[in-house]
């Protein structure tokens, strides 16, 4: 597990084929297939697995190669929010900085043995209300989803192509998430 400076996400970024990375974003270079949208779960204890659910989806955890995520804004809500979020980011890197810390190091790579280093990080931005992007890397496909986390409550999981959108909605229909009506 390794925390990356804004220019290192963008030099990460540029070697997958498919993603294109803008100053604050990810999306597939062939942007064809809709994404999926969901609320986030109210149930108790359901926060947690819809976080792990993210971050293979479709692929088999076994199959995991590591991962990017990339918080890309902070500073929505309150002064104690937003230092309870970058003192949590802190512990789970193992230091003491807070908002210094997290604005010269704003993602986490993660290691293909790091899957469930990932919950709490991608818990992270849904808790406290910050903007993210999750990239996975698996073992025997190119990346075919990205996962943006939205402080309005949301998240979108962008399929790189239909079928991989179609496998992802057979995924969560095997859940108890359910897709929910867009914003746009």
């Amino acid at each position: 597990m390794k925390a990356l400076r804004h220019g290192e996400v963008i030099s990460w970024i540029k070697d997958l084929p498919a993603v294109v990375v803008s100053e604050r974003a990810l999306c597939f270079a062939s942007n064809v297939a809709e994404p999926l949208h969901f609320h986030y779960p109210t149930g108790e204890g359901q926060l947690a697995y819809f976080a792990r659910a993210l971050l293979s989806l479709h692929h088999e955890e076994s199959s995991f190669a590591g991962a990017l995520l990339w918080y890309t804004q902070w500073g929505v809500w309150s002064g104690w929010v937003e230092e309870s979020g970058c003192k949590t980011v802190a512990m789970l890197r193992g230091h003491s900085k807070g908002l210094a810390q997290l604005a010269e190091n704003p993602a986490q790579l993660f290691s293909e043995e790091g899957l469930l280093d990932c919950v709490p990080f991608l818990l992270q931005p849904i808790l406290i209300g910050w903007d993210a992007y999750y990239c996975p890397l698996f073992k025997d496909s190119p990346t075919d989803f990205l996962v943006k986390v939205s402080h309005d409550a949301y998240v979108d999981v962008i399929p790189a192509h239909a079928q991989a959108r179609a496998a992802i909605q057979e995924y969560f229909a095997q859940t108890e998430f359910r897709e929910a009506e867009c914003r746009r």
